[in-house]
């Protein structure tokens, strides 16, 4: 028997993974993803023994967050966790726990997002040695770019340092190494050091295939901000392009909508701004995305404010 959940993931995975396509010139829209397996996790427990079907259906709730379906990756993280704890697997509990701290903040719950962190800290706390840095790094580098957002550079820059530092001379675990080189890029742009930054950002990104695909987008928006500072529209315009394109055709359902917010700080001449954002909110608001609607709205309001008060 075959696994459905198996089959979309991967189909879902090798988009997501692909080669970036060509700049045609154009403002890519987004594309929605295909509707989800049907009781995936009875689907998979139809093929898998409990203990192997934790790390398929964990990847699989993992890809539906990102790319906005948070009803159904909310259900299958949280069947993860009851999995994971009864075939004693602690770190994967913790994981999963940090990524249903993520869902809840994108649905604007916040208490509820920093209990679920919470919680997932104390366990990962009790996991010793290595497995437990491990099991560390993302929520680490996710905490430090929290950081960032909220101007806190020096808590931002100590929790990525201390991913660099763990990881050593290793090879391995390149996707964490490339992360915190674009969180501690997107530092060195908030500080003003545009050399360093521009180093970081564009280091990563000579490493796509280890390269979690939503901070391939953030480094592209990075490097779309250092163009912009330096006076060069062209090459900024063209990155912008290029992280809609790339976030858009993997439906990156917050990367996309961070660089549409980028864009209309940046407001490229060419862009139909307005008309993008408003097509992204058509597709959100049916889907109760409430918080990300509103942030959209705002942005969709100062929009159309600078286009009717442009001179000329």
């Amino acid at each position: 028997m075959t696994s459905r959940v198996i089959t979309d993931l991967l189909e879902r995975r090798r988009i997501m993974y692909s080669a970036d396509d060509s700049d045609d010139g154009g403002w890519s829209p987004y594309t929605p993803p295909p509707p989800v397996v049907n009781e995936p996790v009875r689907d998979i427990l139809q093929v898998l023994e409990p203990l192997h079907a934790v790390l398929p259906l964990f990847d699989y709730g993992w890809t539906l967050l990102v790319q906005g379906q948070l009803g159904e990756a909310t259900a299958c993280l949280s069947a993860v966790v009851d999995l994971a704890s009864d075939t004693a697997q602690p770190s994967i509990v913790s994981t999963a726990l940090h990524q249903l701290a993520i869902t809840a903040r994108i649905l604007g719950e916040l208490e509820q997002s920093q209990a679920l962190n919470e919680q997932s800290v104390t366990i990962n706390r009790e996991v010793p040695g290595t497995a437990s840095e491990l099991a560390s790094m993302w929520p680490r580098i996710a905490s430090a770019l929290l950081a960032l957002q909220a101007g806190r550079l020096d808590e931002a820059e100590r929790r990525l340092r201390r991913v660099i530092d763990f990881l050593g001379a290793r090879d391995s675990y390149r996707n964490y190494r490339n992360s915190a080189n674009i969180g501690l890029g997107l530092v060195e742009i908030a500080r003003g050091d545009l050399t360093q930054a521009r180093q970081l950002l564009e280091g990563a990104l000579l490493d796509p295939v280890n390269l979690y695909p939503y901070m391939h987008v953030r480094a592209l928006l990075g490097l779309a901000r250092i163009a912009r500072l330096e006076g060069d529209p062209r090459r900024a315009d063209a990155l912008l392009r290029q992280a809609l394109r790339y976030a858009g055709r993997r439906s990156l359902f917050e990367e996309y909508m961070e660089t549409l917010l980028e864009m209309a700080v940046q407001r490229p001449a060419s862009a139909p701004t307005e008309t993008l954002l408003e097509a992204f909110l058509r597709y959100l608001r049916p889907i109760n995305l409430e918080a990300a609607t509103r942030r959209l709205e705002a942005a969709l309001l100062v929009e159309r404010h600078a286009v009717a008060n442009k001179p000329g």
